[in-house]
């Protein structure tokens, strides 16, 4: 018969209300110290492309997380102290206690800072709106400086009510505010000039002297005071916000806001920093006094271009993330070190386990909340859980190595322990899964099964159920489709699907250990196995993943499906996330200096809202905003570039002299977290070529060949890296190596080639030569036989046209023109292109037509697509005027002349109408056809002749 032991006892320790405040923010800190000869830091900014400056006594430092470079500074100005830095425009400006402000528009070159300005008090901060730059001053008050690269004199605001200035915050809508010892002014700039409007304790200003201002994304004005805390402006509708969090305020000036995500930053010069929850209206504070990373005084907050902001002090710079990122080393005086069981139920309450306890906060992101210690009151010893699950009705159930598990019901605040005298399997409970009413608990014994019942009691399965697959089983899984996996010891991974047991994994992985496993976004099923990484189950295949992968450790010990694309795997070394979709592994306890490492197994938990829980040696990690933390990129920029230690502008072409062949490249790899990790990719290509792996950031190539190059520098880590640096560049060659010397060279060295070459081929053509000339004598000879008769008609036709049509004859007279000189055009041509033959022809035939009418006819098909082809010149008007010649053509017989085109040949017909009386033939005009047709083609033409056509195929020449 089951038997159930029901305690309703009072809790053996309760904490009342303490601040949850024995935690840090994940910071990483960097002591410029002797690097910055000793001076204590004043101010501080980031600059669009990720670069830090700092100002001290004297100098400007550009900083990159590694080294600190020393900006050119005017010797006379070595005595006074940098007390504001700010870009504007990619400018970096710099305001002295002395009142001197500085300009460094050239910080690629390093060329000296122009200087701007003097006040004479100590400058406060610098905005730039449009082309007025404007300039606040702690004692004189507000000036705008017309900016420009001439020295230009200043200009006092005299209406405002206060001198004493402490920031300057511009809005969208082109209007500056000012936080003064007189409250918060308003300056607008009208056609009229400058109206000030003034908001102070009559408005409802906690404090008149407000210290800093920061417009949020949402045209919210946030004011800190040195005495009153902080309130908030709406400029849109003019609206003054005061929140109950700051009523008292007790934690000195405010140095610096900051609104990130859902957290107003606020850091103050007696209390380290504080965040304001903007969804809640909650405080929480990290005391310099109790986390030794921040700095005793806090100077300013500034965001970083890495999404984390900057904690500035006098001795330290702090980059932290935030909430992001926060590591508990206890909660309420309780230690959160070495965690066996963590849990956050569904009210948003966090349970853990150590082995001193288990406990429970109510909420611990608000930072006030209960610590209470939880235990039953008939255990005897020490109590503890090994895992913690919440079922369907908010019952939290408590697995144990040596009591068997207990239910704890938060509501009702009683406790139910069920052991082997329940029917439970073995009292040493290593994991607790389930759906619905299903409750499933892997034992050292085997597996059991139990039902919830409506009481919120449990039922246990028959024994022929509780006995599957190794009796040591790590961790169950019960999947989407209803299917329940075994993690074992030693006997691989098995699947219960319909009440069949199967084995999923290949033979050589049956008898293996496995740790943990859950199932991902994409529904396949992920193992862990010590030793030997993880696997990837779908209907894929099986995929396997180790450090040869890219996983940091082989031996994982907690699987999460986080509300993201990303996976998190936690193992000996640190945590990774894994991009489900393409299985990308993103190193986030490596990249992020994290102390992550887990040794208990499934200790991982997150809340609704994504949070993620991981208790690890070193204490509870708090990880927020998962997809961030992956995406978060070094930023890889280019600093300076150099030839022959002369510094070039890396921003224009660079096209080098031949001499300028030393090249230094200093680049920065900006990773605040952890700059030191950092490896790069250097691949130079071109005239020369290598490619290497290195941690420094100045590479340096020497005596490089004239030539085009091309410096290609990534960040080892592919998945996260920035898309890099490429640079390109050319270095000329010298005078003497120039093409144009070589090319005269090369031509005086073949010269006594040519002419010898020359020599021969006279010998070698003289045969060819003589044919050539003679075919050429005859051709011209044709040529003067013919042109007496041909000028003989077109005179007769001239005289006729004259007299009938003179207004046509100079018409005829233009045509005939054109063709003599087309003629003598092409008179000591060989070949010419048929384009050319075609309008010679043309000519002729105008002037044919003109002679015979209508009783000459003519078709010319289109020889477009072969117009470029080459012919002997006078070919075709040779075969017009043959036709002519040799037959009648009359108005009732008239003369039909055809041209047709093919791709490789010209065909000319025409009619045969021999006349009565002909003409003695020579037939010289088709012979020389032939001849030059021989001498410049390989095909010569084809004549053919029937009893009704003559007909001639041209070949064209190529």
């Amino acid at each position: 018969m089951k038997r159930t032991v029901l305690y309703i006892l009072p809790l053996m320790l309760l904490l009342l209300a303490q601040q949850v405040m024995a935690h840090q923010l994940f910071t990483r800190s960097f002591f410029p110290g002797y690097k910055i000869d000793g001076k204590k830091i004043s101010c501080m900014t980031e600059n669009p492309e990720g670069f830090v400056f700092i100002g001290t006594l004297g100098a400007v430092y550009l900083f990159d997380g590694l080294s600190y470079t020393a900006l050119p500074f005017p010797d006379s100005l070595r005595h006074a102290e940098v007390t504001v830095v700010q870009t504007c425009n990619m400018k970096l400006y710099a305001g002295l206690n002395n009142g001197s402000v500085l300009c460094w528009e050239e910080l690629r070159t390093m060329k000296p800072a122009r200087f701007i300005t003097d006040t004479e008090a100590a400058v406060t901060d610098i905005e730039l709106q449009e082309d007025i730059l404007w300039v606040s001053t702690y004692g004189q008050g507000l000036f705008s400086i017309m900016d420009s690269q001439e020295q230009t004199g200043s200009t006092k605001l005299s209406s405002l009510p206060d001198d004493f200035i402490y920031d300057l915050q511009r809005d969208d809508a082109g209007n500056l505010w000012a936080g003064t010892d007189a409250g918060l002014v308003k300056i607008t700039r009208q056609s009229d000039g400058i109206r000030v409007q003034v908001i102070d304790q009559t408005n409802g200003l906690p404090d008149l002297i407000v210290t800093r201002l920061h417009l949020d994304t949402q045209n919210i004005l946030w004011l800190g005071f040195h005495d009153g805390g902080f309130c908030s402006y709406d400029i849109d509708h003019e609206k003054l916000i005061q929140y109950a969090a700051a009523d008292g305020w007790d934690k000195g000036p405010v140095t610096g806001l900051l609104e990130i995500d859902d957290y107003l930053w606020i850091s103050s010069a007696t209390h380290g920093i504080i965040a304001f929850q903007l969804s809640n209206e909650q405080l929480m504070c990290w005391p310099a006094t109790e986390d030794q990373d921040l700095p005793e005084r806090s100077i300013a907050l500034v965001k970083s271009q890495l999404r984390g902001f900057w904690v500035a002090g006098n001795d330290r710079l702090v980059w932290t993330a935030g909430r992001q990122m926060e590591l508990f080393a206890s909660i309420g005086g309780f230690t959160t070190k070495a965690t066996t069981a963590i849990l956050v139920d569904r009210k948003g309450r966090l349970w853990w386990s150590t082995e001193t306890g288990v406990f429970m906060t109510e909420n611990l992101i608000e930072g006030h909340s209960k610590v209470v210690q939880l235990k039953p009151g008939a255990t005897s010893g020490g109590f503890f859980a090994s895992c913690l699950y919440e079922d369907i009705y908010g019952v939290i159930w408590m697995g144990t190595l040596d009591k068997g598990v207990f239910a704890y019901d938060p509501n009702a605040k009683s406790w139910k322990n069920y052991t082997e005298n329940d029917g439970l399997i073995n009292n040493n409970i290593l994991s607790i899964s389930g759906k619905g009413n299903d409750i499933w608990f892997a034992t050292l014994g085997g597996a059991s099964l139990a039902k919830l019942q409506p009481d919120h009691s449990l039922r246990f399965e028959s024994q022929e159920v509780k006995m599957l697959g190794s009796n040591y089983i790590y961790a169950i899984l019960t999947d989407s489709r209803g299917r329940v996996w075994f993690a074992t010891d030693g006997n691989g991974i098995q699947m219960l699907d319909k009440g069949k047991l199967i084995e999923v994994l290949p033979d050589s992985l049956h008898n293996e250990v496995f740790y943990t496993l859950t199932e991902a976004a994409d529904s396949a099923i992920w193992m862990a196995s010590p030793g030997k990484g993880l696997l990837r189950w779908s209907s894929d295949g099986l995929q396997s993943f180790t450090t040869n992968q890219g996983l940091s450790s082989n031996t994982i010990t907690s699987l999460l499906q986080t509300n993201t694309p990303y996976l998190l795997a936690v193992g000996y070394d640190g945590f990774d996330l894994i991009k489900v979709w393409d299985q990308t592994i993103f190193h986030g306890s490596n990249h992020y200096g994290l102390p992550a490492a887990q040794s208990g197994l499934g200790v991982i938990t997150s809340n609704n809202e994504g949070v993620v829980f991981i208790g690890t040696n070193e204490g509870i990690l708090r990880l927020e905003s998962i997809s961030d933390l992956a995406n978060r990129k070094p930023l890889l920029r280019l600093r300076l570039l150099t030839a022959n230690l002369e510094a070039l502008d890396f921003e224009a072409p660079l096209r080098l002299k031949h001499d300028q062949r030393q090249i230094s490249i200093s680049y920065a790899g900006l990773w605040y977290p952890q700059p030191e990790q950092l490896r790069f990719e250097v691949t130079l290509t071109g005239q020369e070529s290598t490619q290497f792996e290195t941690r420094d950031q100045t590479l340096h190539f020497g005596n490089l060949q004239p030539g085009s190059y091309s410096v290609e520098i990534h960040e080892k880590d592919s998945v996260t890296a920035d898309k890099g640096i490429l640079l390109k560049f050319f270095i000329q060659m010298p005078w003497w190596q120039q093409w144009w010397v070589i090319a005269m060279a090369v031509l005086g060295m073949l010269a006594f080639i040519v002419g010898w070459m020359r020599q021969r081929e006279r010998k070698i053509n003289a045969r060819q030569q003589i044919l050539r000339e003679k075919s050429e004598f005859e051709y011209r000879n044709l040529r003067s036989q013919v042109n007496p008769h041909f000028l003989f008609n077109s005179f007769s036709t001239l005289i006729a046209l004259i007299e009938e049509q003179g207004g046509e004859a100079i018409g005829y007279v233009e045509k005939l023109s054109d063709f003599f000189r087309q003629i003598l055009e092409y008179r000591d041509a060989t070949l010419i292109t048929l384009e050319e033959e075609m309008k010679l022809l043309e000519t002729y035939l105008f002037l044919q037509k003109k002679r015979y009418g209508s009783s000459f006819v003519t078709e010319i098909h289109s020889c477009e697509a072969i117009r470029d082809s080459k012919i002997p010149p006078m070919t075709l008007q040779m075969l017009a005027e043959n036709a002519l010649k040799h037959n009648v053509a009359s108005k009732s017989k008239p003369l039909l002349l055809k041209i047709d085109c093919t791709e490789n040949e010209i065909i000319v017909t025409n009619r045969i109408q021999t006349k009565t009386t002909t003409e003695a033939s020579t037939g010289l005009g088709l012979q020389n056809i032939t001849e030059r047709y021989r001498l410049f083609a390989c095909k010569t033409p084809v004549f053919e002749k029937t009893n009704e056509t003559f007909r001639v195929v041209l070949p064209l020449i190529r």
